[in-house]
């Protein structure tokens, strides 16, 4: 199975979010950039607020599978 990493996650964030939101860190580097789930605000449309949530790639070599599902469970009940 392919890992899923500089697959253009943080540059899609990048693209869809707010003006004045600060930018998600993008690059290709083995191993993936993103360690953790980071918020941000996105574009608004058609009047409702969209949220971005930016998370490491599946197969990233620091952040395996089992604890990026728990990354998400934590997310989720906040």
């Amino acid at each position: 199975m392919r890992h899923v990493l500089s697959a253009g996650k943080s540059s899609l964030i990048n693209a869809l979010r707010a003006d004045d939101e600060r930018e998600a860190e993008a690059g290709r580097r083995t191993g993936g950039v993103t360690k953790s789930i980071t918020e941000y605000r996105g574009k608004t449309i058609n009047g409702q607020p969209l949220l971005l949530l930016d998370t490491p790639g599946v197969g990233d070599e620091d952040v395996t599978p089992t604890k990026l599902v728990a990354l998400i469970e934590v997310r989720r009940c906040d």
